[in-house]
């Protein structure tokens, strides 16, 4: 699967950057097995994001819109989501 993710990444970080610059997405990255290792590839197991919306519903219905999820890199049986509720400022729990 790490192949189909770097085959299709260029058109999934264009269309990560357009949702970044309007918002939805605030934070986002692929998350791995382990730290880098100095000489070797990130082991990836998946991807975790922050997006902002007004329901589960849309959320989903946006990432079903990516690359990521139309070539079956993300595996739709594994995706959990949580309502967050936001703070702003340090120190904040």
């Amino acid at each position: 699967m790490l192949e189909q993710r770097m085959k299709v990444r260029p058109d999934h970080l264009s269309a990560i950057k357009s949702a970044v610059d309007t918002g939805f997405i605030t934070f986002g990255g692929a998350s791995l097995d382990e730290p880098l290792k100095e000489g070797e590839g990130p082991k990836i197991n998946g991807s975790a994001m922050l997006a902002r919306a007004d329901t589960k519903e849309q959320v989903l219905e946006k990432l079903k819109e990516d690359v990521y999820y139309k070539t079956g890199v993300w595996d739709w049986e594994k995706v959990s989501e949580s309502t967050l509720l936001r703070r702003s400022g340090r120190g904040l729990g």
